[in-house]
């Protein structure tokens, strides 16, 4: 933002910009050689593809131009009512955005011309974060800062998911950095970064099967004991005790697989059983962080369990091969649409 001493085109990062030119270039040379047909070669248009992103491009340059040149108390005043503004859209756009495979997060300006008030939430959402924890004395831990923190970003979450937009309300977790960063515990960092690996893994392997088990929530009940045996082997110095568990875990699973059991109520028992451990021995040596490595797992395990129902069952007209590829490629219903 320029200041009385310095010009705005002086305060700018050129090196910024050019890199972000150089990739908004290279997309749409890519879109354009994509819809390109040799055959039947035509002229650049509105009607096609490249045409509508090149004015896209334009009106972006247009609106990147005036952000720059407002000062910055602008976002500071309005950053609750932009806020406040986008959650009314969102919650506008369950009711009226027509369904598109499932998915109700488009609102159809013109024939030609519609937008995802999703989108948008984004930048709101951490323009509100961002007022809020500017705020004179902030401190993340205290109970009310922290309640509050947690329902800015749950608001928008919740609207995007009842849109059917399960990809992109699940980008909003991202903003558990934030916390981290502002003094959280690195529990709550793990936590986000397990929630996403979890989603992804339970929905891409959902189908597959091992030894009469569903691999994808295999999967995850792994990563799950693996990451317990880690915390307790490197960061908590508990060498015997995570060698133990180690032993326990694999004989177990070797007998599993001997005797042909469901593999996944086995790794849930062994989850189940070591958290209650754990919490017992927070208790006899008074040190929390073993309950909480304990809440974490078992946490995790709801959370695996939960997948089904809060995003893929409740998503009406998609498949879970469908999902993954929205999740992954970052595209959405609409896209097929145009």
């Amino acid at each position: 933002m320029p200041n009385n001493k310095t010009s705005l085109w002086k305060s700018v990062d050129w090196l910024t910009i050019f890199l972000f030119v150089v990739m908004i270039a290279s997309g749409w040379v890519s879109i354009y050689g994509a819809s390109f047909d040799i055959d039947n070669p035509q002229e650049i248009n509105l009607s096609g593809r490249p045409g509508m992103q090149l004015a896209w491009i334009g009106l972006s340059a247009i609106i990147i131009f005036i952000i720059m040149m407002l000062d910055k108390n602008f976002f500071e005043t309005f950053a609750y009512l932009i806020y406040g503004s986008i959650i009314l859209l969102l919650i506008l756009t369950i009711f009226i955005a027509p369904d598109i495979k499932g998915s109700r997060s488009w609102l159809v300006l013109t024939p030609r011309i519609n937008i995802q008030p999703a989108e948008f939430a984004k930048f709101a959402t951490l323009l509100a974060l961002a007022k809020f924890m500017n705020s004179y004395e902030f401190y993340l831990l205290n109970i009310k800062n922290f309640f509050i923190s947690v329902c800015i970003i749950l608001l928008p979450m919740a609207c995007i998911i009842l849109q059917r937009e399960a990809g992109t309300a699940l980008v909003f977790t991202a903003l558990v950095l934030v916390f981290y960063r502002e003094g959280m515990s690195g529990y709550a960092l793990l936590s986000g970064v397990c929630a996403i690996l979890f989603f992804v893994l339970k929905l891409k392997y959902d189908n597959l099967f091992w030894h009469n088990s569903p691999l994808g929530e295999l999967i995850v009940a792994g990563i799950i004991l693996v990451i317990v045996l880690f915390i307790l082997l490197f960061i908590l110095k508990k060498t015997k005790l995570s060698y133990t568990l180690l032993g326990i875990i694999v004989v177990t699973g070797l007998v599993s697989i001997f005797l042909t059991v469901n593999l996944l109520w086995v790794a849930v028992a062994l989850i189940t059983g070591i958290s209650i451990y754990l919490v017992m021995y927070s208790l006899r040596t008074i040190e929390r962080q073993y309950a909480l490595l304990a809440l974490f797992a078992v946490l995790s395990l709801g959370y695996l369990f939960s997948v089904d129902f809060v995003f893929a069952v409740d998503c009406r007209g998609y498949d879970k091969k469908r999902m993954m590829s929205m999740l992954l490629g970052h595209c959405t219903a609409h896209d097929d649409k145009i």
